[in-house]
């Protein structure tokens, strides 16, 4: 499985999940302007980043939530019915997870409105993936670059880790275990990190929650 795949955790503010959001569509549409459109108490119609050229016209809108429906989709989408400038495609950034329901209310919205707008849903977890693939961006947003292949097989407590280079295969088993006396007594959590290549062993603190919540 592909580190991309892995479990990221989503923005806790709907700000942060516009600039990340924003930033993303930069790096997808180097060509066309993206800009955040409008501010916190504007009258936006349902577009919180907008994407044009030429030939392009999407809109964006970012919903940092728990729960969305497919009720809640459509009113978002109603909003865009107001919206002053062309639109072929509208996208609505959420951040819960995979819903066939809300996918399916997006085929039915784009194929029964009339407007010849296409409208998509794009849950966190994917778009994170994708965010995953820019160096800059990972690095900025996800605390971390891929630069090689990484891989990465769960089960249970425990991961396989694979990192290929042009040249050379790394292998990792990372574990969370109990502490336990001695050195790392006073710390609650460990993780055991075992090289599969040199047979070596060592245990660090827990401390990087953030980068262990990536892994299944």
């Amino acid at each position: 499985m592909d580190l991309y795949q892995t479990r990221i955790p989503a923005p806790q503010d709907w700000q942060q999940l516009q600039r990340i959001t924003a930033d993303f569509y930069k790096s997808k549409f180097p060509d066309c302007t993206v800009d955040e459109y409008g501010t916190h108490g504007q009258a936006q119609d349902g577009v919180d980043v907008y994407i044009y050229d030429e030939t392009t016209a999407v809109g964006v809108q970012c919903k940092c939530v728990e729960t969305f429906t497919a009720d809640d989709l459509a009113k978002e989408f109603d909003k865009t019915k107001s919206f002053k400038n062309p639109l072929k495609h509208y996208i609505i950034v959420v951040t819960v997870k995979r819903d066939t329901g809300l996918v399916n209310k997006a085929v039915e919205l784009t194929l029964s409105s009339g407007l010849g707008v296409r409208i998509e849903v794009k849950f966190w977890q994917p778009l994170a993936e994708e965010l995953a693939g820019y160096e800059s961006l990972a690095k900025k947003y996800l605390n971390f670059a891929v630069r090689f292949p990484v891989h990465v097989e769960a089960n249970g407590a425990s991961a396989l880790i694979v990192l290929e280079t042009k040249d050379s295969r790394f292998e990792f088993v990372a574990t969370k275990m109990a502490s336990f006396k001695g050195r790392y007594e006073k710390q609650g959590n460990l993780i055991l990190v075992t090289s599969l290549q040199g047979e070596k062993k060592s245990t660090l603190p827990l401390a990087w929650k953030r980068a262990l919540d990536r892994l299944p």
